[in-house]
This record gives structure tokens, C-alpha cells and sequence, in this order.
């Protein structure tokens, strides 16, 4: 989620992590588990990269498997495709599942 311009947040059970731009480098803030930490990395490839590592490192395997687990395979309801048609216009949202990458 992107909560400022140039500012990241990802939102856990048991806590989050704040990505943001200081004047010269990207810093990391966090708190899992009540444990906090911080970082601070001169690309936002490095500190987004340091951030996954933290998650998987804190968080419990239940939560990982949360975070990391895919929508099921199912068609689009007849409702949802109503609403998709109005609000998009100029794709066919018929026979598409809900995980289909091929929808936009």
C-alpha cells in the first residue's frame, strides 16, 4: 500500500513496516511481534528486499502462509462482472477467473 508519495506500507497481524525516502536514502521502520527494528539502504530494490527478509524472519509460519497464499480459481460472479463493466470500459470481463492476469 502506498500511503505518501514515495512512502510504502505493509500491514501484518502482528504488526507492519513503513518504506520511505529520507533526503539522501530509503529507510525501513517496523514493528512484528513487538519486536522493532530499522534500516536504513541507498536503493529501494535493497531496503525491499531487507523488508521481505525481515517479514519472513519475524512473522509465524501461519502468517507467511497467509501472506503468501493465492485466491482460489473461481469464475467472476454475474454481480462482479455488472460492476467491472461499468466502471471499465473496453474489456470483456466474460469467462474470466478471479485470478486471470489477463484481464487488463
Amino acid at each position: 500500500m502506498i500511503r505518501d508519495a514515495g512512502e510504502y506500507s505493509i500491514k501484518l497481524p502482528t504488526g507492519g513496516v513503513v518504506i520511505f525516502k529520507n533526503v539522501t536514502e530509503w529507510e525501513l521502520l517496523g514493528v512484528i511481534n513487538g519486536e522493532k527494528f530499522h534500516a536504513v539502504r541507498s536503493t529501494l530494490d535493497d531496503i525491499f528486499r531487507l523488508a521481505d527478509e525481515q517479514i519472513r524472519l519475524r512473522v509465524t509460519p501461519q502468517t507467511l502462509r497467509a501472506l503468501t497464499r493465492r485466491e482460489a480459481d473461481r469464475p467472476v460472479t454475474a454481480e462482479q462482472r455488472r460492476v467491472l463493466t461499468r466502471i471499465i470500459t473496453g474489456i470483456s470481463f466474460d469467462g474470466m477467473s478471479r485470478c486471470d492476469s489477463n484481464a487488463a
